[in-house]
């Protein structure tokens, strides 16, 4: 699997409201697949809890320092 995969999984579970599928998805693609996160990856993650207006929720699914890395290509 690769990223860009993932990535199109998360944006349609976004636009569908499907936030609990989201959330597996996203951990199967970091634990199963081992895939780095990366910037697209988390902005999903925030998109899907802003359609079921769950403010910023999504921020909580991934720490500080993943979501730094994923934003700075560090």
């Amino acid at each position: 699997m690769r990223p860009v995969t993932f990535f199109g999984v998360l944006c349609v579970c976004a636009h569908a409201g499907s936030v609990n599928e989201g959330r597996e998805y996203f951990e199967v693609m970091r634990g199963e697949f081992g895939i780095a996160l990366e910037i697209q990856h988390c902005g999903c993650m925030v998109d899907q809890t802003g359609w079921v207006d769950r403010g910023g929720d999504g921020v909580g699914e991934f720490n500080g320092d993943e979501a730094r890395r994923a934003s700075f290509g560090e």
